[in-house]
């Protein structure tokens, strides 16, 4: 009976391990929210695949340019292959990387590589070109319906560049754009529909040069207008000024410019004006000019009596106090 009861004893104990072995494997295999292999439970984000656009580009010499970095993980680092012609800024702001390339006298290519968070990498190619040059002044040349010589009301005139490379030599084919800047003319088009615009782009023809026609309306009276033309590709650009002249039944209106009233102040409250000059030109009419003011002490005048049609005088002050000094011109 001793034995028996040993053996139960024995295996109610095996029973109770049984028990506790099925209690901690019920445990280890539940499925409790939150355990890790819950098949609803996102899996990790994987990032997008680290991109630099444009891939392939082309950059003009002084010419502000950007490449767009996206995918991978931010912050980006970036490094040229040649610094000396297109260096960048390693810390990349943002997803914009900043490219300034400095002269070239031919083609040029460089590699740009943008470096992610985890160290991924990735590299565009960049084509540094000589940007093509536009002369420091607009050609603005009248027709002959101008008997003065100058643009004038009524009339039609031509407004032209050159388009260089650096070697002086003219760039054909490439995209210019006019715009009137100020004064009262208008570009010529040859859109039937609107054959006066305020803008218009033409191309440079074999020689480099861009051409656009201007027109006066027959009311404009005499003025300083300015044009100006840019290189569409590069955004290079140059801004001239050149006179408009009023004409009345084909004879030149004496007139000048700047006309109406000129401002000028002092430094201080209770002090006048001294050495500021202003200069003024005279058209029209028949020269030479005389120019004559009320109280010939108060300014001093330069340039008198004005010989040619467009020539001017200046006026400068001399300290003296006054409120209004009005001049006469005559011919």
């Amino acid at each position: 009976m001793m034995e028996y009861r040993s053996t139960a004893a024995w295996m109610r104990t095996f029973a109770t391990l049984l028990a506790a072995a099925a209690t901690l494997g019920l445990g280890a295999c539940g499925g409790g929210s939150g355990a890790p292999n819950n098949p609803n439970e996102p899996g990790p984000v994987i990032p997008a695949a680290l991109q630099v656009l444009p891939a392939v580009s082309t950059a003009y010499a002084g010419v502000p340019a950007t490449l767009t970095v996206t995918g991978g993980v931010p912050p980006y680092r970036a490094f040229s292959s040649n610094p000396s012609i297109l260096p960048v800024s390693q810390a990349v702001a943002g997803d914009t990387v900043l490219l300034l390339g400095n002269v070239v006298l031919g083609d040029t290519a460089v590699s740009i590589t943008v470096q992610d968070a985890v160290g991924t990498p990735v590299t565009a190619q960049v084509v540094v070109k000589p940007a093509p040059l536009l002369p420091n002044l607009i050609t603005i040349k009248p027709n002959t319906d101008c008997p003065a010589g100058n643009l004038c009301a009524g009339g039609t005139g031509t407004a032209s560049v050159v388009v260089t490379g650096p070697g002086g030599a003219g760039i054909p084919g490439r995209q210019v754009r006019f715009d009137v800047i100020t004064g009262s003319f208008a570009i010529q088009s040859s859109d039937p529909a609107q054959p006066l615009v305020q803008t218009l782009t033409v191309v440079s023809d074999q020689f480099g040069n861009a051409v656009v026609g201007i027109a006066i309306p027959v009311g404009a009276v005499t003025q300083i207008a300015t044009i100006r033309a840019t290189d569409v590709t590069t955004g290079n650009q140059v801004t001239g000024q050149f006179t408009i002249q009023q004409i009345t039944s084909g004879a030149a209106i004496l007139s000048m410019i700047p006309s109406g009233n000129t401002t000028i102040t002092g430094p201080l409250k209770d002090v006048c004006s001294a050495g500021v000059r202003v200069n003024f030109y005279i058209f029209g009419g028949t020269p030479p000019y005389d120019v004559k003011v009320p109280f010939p002490d108060a300014v001093f005048l330069n340039g008198v009596p004005v010989l040619t049609n467009g020539g001017g005088f200046t006026v400068t002050t001399n300290g003296s106090c006054f409120t209004t000094m009005p001049f006469s011109v005559t011919d």
